[in-house]
């Protein structure tokens, strides 16, 4: 598998053959630590990889291999499943990263990877839509919808992140596809395990980045609700995440639409920036009023007078070196708050 990866840059396709002692490979699951020696767990990301380097060489070839695709995006999600690991705990719950490229993340990326090989030629479309489009995502979703009905918080957990990590590729004009991905992540939003709402705020955020403005005109009304919510997540990595995605959201929200909720989110995010709160999410709750002033501009002006002296505060309380990036973001924040709020003095 090694070899194959190395060479595929300059030779093309692996034979059927390989190819399937390749694909067999990298479909490989564990079952227990003990089962998977760091021999076969390279061997898996090798296999992977010479995968993924036919798709990019030969991607025309490899429409042609039955079942190619199919075996493969079962291969990328069955690493992102590697998150089952215990290994894993410490970063579902903290967010810290590790350096080590692992299983969860060769499978993340192999899917961007074999979306942008079927999106790159035009000439290859099938009629306005990007083979990405109308050959590959539907494969995907086919075992997004499946994952999403386990029980298991780990399948609706990877089906959530697999949406985020392709959702760049679903085209504008898809709107009926759009909606059923957008309501998909508002239920998810609620689910009962902590990991798997996570994963919904990631993919709400990213899609209000990739599919805006559709997502904001259509959306509006529901999302916002949900997303203040789920501010007051007991998790905070999710506090923080649902702030993460509000922004992304609101940074293209019509003016009414904020209005609407403006008076809940400020009152909550008043509270989360206090001393006390996870420095993540004191950071995220700084954004967010940012945003939230620079959409309403002038109707920030009932908040002015709460919002100042308490960013204030962070900024003089704020000198530890692990606060530096919290205080430079209510700097930020406060100049925003200023611009927006003209007439009124900043200090």
């Amino acid at each position: 598998a090694q070899a194959a990866a190395a060479s595929l840059g300059s030779t093309g396709a692996l034979g059927a053959d390989q190819g399937a002692c390749v694909a067999a490979t990298a479909c490989a699951t564990k079952t227990n630590d003990e089962e998977t020696p760091e021999g076969l767990q390279n061997c898996r990301k090798y296999a992977i990889e010479a995968l993924l380097c036919c798709v990019e060489q030969k991607s025309q070839v490899m429409l042609r291999v039955p079942n190619f695709l199919n075996r493969l995006l079962e291969a990328l999600l069955m690493c992102m499943l590697d998150i089952r690991d215990s290994s894993y705990a410490k970063w579902l719950e903290e967010g810290e990263e590790e350096d080590e490229q692992r299983f969860f993340d060769v499978g993340e990326e192999g899917l961007d990877r074999i979306c942008r090989a079927y999106s790159s030629d035009e000439d290859l479309a099938v009629g306005s839509r990007t083979q990405a489009a109308s050959i590959l995502l539907p494969a995907l979703f086919n075992y997004v919808t499946t994952f999403l009905q386990r029980p298991e918080w780990e399948y609706r957990f990877v089906a959530l992140m697999a949406i985020s990590q392709t959702i760049e590729y679903v085209q504008e004009d898809q709107e009926e596809e759009l909606d059923y991905i957008a309501k998909t992540l508002m239920r998810y939003l609620g689910d009962g395990d902590f990991r798997v709402r996570f994963a919904a705020a990631q993919a709400i955020g990213q899609m209000s980045l990739d599919q805006t403005p559709y997502v904001q005109e259509q959306f509006a009304s529901e999302m916002l609700p949900l997303l203040i919510a789920r501010m007051d997540d007991e998790v905070p990595r999710v506090q923080g995440h649902a702030c993460a995605a509000f922004v992304n959201f609101s940074e293209e929200v019509e003016k009414a639409e904020m209005l609407k909720v403006a008076g809940q989110v400020m009152e909550k995010l008043l509270t989360k920036i206090r001393p006390g709160t996870p420095k993540t999410v004191r950071e995220h709750a700084v954004t967010c009023i940012a945003v939230v002033a620079g959409v309403l501009e002038e109707s920030f002006v009932p908040y002015y007078s709460a919002v100042v002296p308490s960013l204030l505060d962070v900024i003089t309380n704020s000198t530890a070196l692990e606060l530096r990036s919290l205080r430079g973001k209510a700097i930020e924040c406060i100049s925003i708050v200023g611009l927006s709020v003209s007439e009124s003095p900043l200090f």
